[in-house]
């Protein structure tokens, strides 16, 4: 690795995420990137196609691709950087709603303190999946409260933060939608049930709660939670060791007689059967250097 002083650095960032602190820090945070970095860069995105786009101009040519934005932005850099050969060190300053794969990396909200993670450059490797050709970091989900981050409304999530999905979560409880999945694996496990909610894994928290405390991001592998049917849609069963089927894999399949969509890192995505593989630390991030998921 360079010298930081010799290393160059492209930050992005979503004017929409969050609550537009961010907006109103942008000058402090060139002033801290240069502290570190013998050049910055620092660029607005306008949309998902945007952000990959302009996220793809650092490969090969920025040794670190700082942004910030939400779980979804998160994706979306993700998915531009994945398929390169030569891809930067990401630096994360979290700006969403719920911001569940910063917990990962036990990044703060708080924008000085997640600055100071950059500037000290710990340097952290972690998994990522890739779900037929698409990749994401730290969840698939399918089936009950799995499309809420993506149907509330923007505006609507600005305002109320977390509390605008509760909301919603609060909607749901009272439907019953179970559908058949069947999991195969790589080594050979199989699992065939009726659920109302499937959970491909690699983070500790979804949609803001601990449900996977013993997630390790780098060990090479994904927790697959299968609910049984049960209150409230099956939401409490994700907390509940007797009240959800669980597999450790690296490589699976699940197929489905459901219509719903998936949800990628919080996005909506494909229907119907997928085909799911772990990227063992496949990407580098700036994290606290004492800092276990575990």
């Amino acid at each position: 690795m360079k010298n930081r002083k010799e290393m160059t650095c492209l930050f992005l960032y979503n004017p929409n995420s969050g609550k537009g602190k961010l907006l109103k820090k942008l000058d402090y945070i060139k002033q801290k990137l240069c502290e570190v970095y013998q050049q910055v860069t620092i660029i607005a995105t306008e949309s998902m196609e945007d952000t990959i786009l302009k996220a793809k101009l650092a490969c090969g040519s920025y040794d670190v691709l700082a942004f910030s934005g939400g779980d979804g932005t998160f994706n979306n850099i993700v998915n531009a950087v994945a398929g390169e050969k030569k891809r930067p060190i990401l630096g994360y300053i979290p700006s969403g709603t719920v911001n569940d794969i910063a917990k990962n990396f036990g990044i703060s909200k708080n924008i000085k303190k997640a600055l100071k993670i950059i500037q000290k450059g710990h340097v952290h490797p972690f998994d990522i999946g890739k779900v037929n050709q698409q990749y994401f970091v730290y969840v698939l989900a399918l089936g009950s409260f799995a499309h809420v981050s993506y149907d509330t409304d923007q505006k609507i999530k600005k305002k109320y933060g977390k509390l605008a999905y509760y909301y919603k979560v609060m909607k749901e409880v009272l439907k019953t939608n179970l559908f058949h999945v069947k999991i195969e694996t790589a080594d050979h496990q199989i699992l065939e049930m009726e659920t109302p909610l499937v959970l491909v894994l690699n983070s500790v928290s979804v949609g803001g709660f601990i449900v996977n405390r013993k997630s390790d991001i780098n060990d090479g592998k994904f927790d697959v939670l299968v609910m049984k049917p049960g209150f409230a849609s099956g939401l409490f069963n994700v907390l509940l060791k007797n009240k959800h089927q669980k597999i450790v894999t690296n490589q699976l399949s699940i197929s489905t007689d459901s219509s719903f969509d998936w949800c990628i890192d919080g996005e909506k995505g494909m229907t119907g059967q997928i085909f799911v593989k772990n990227l063992q630390n496949h990407l580098c991030i700036f994290s606290k250097k004492e800092y276990k998921n575990k």
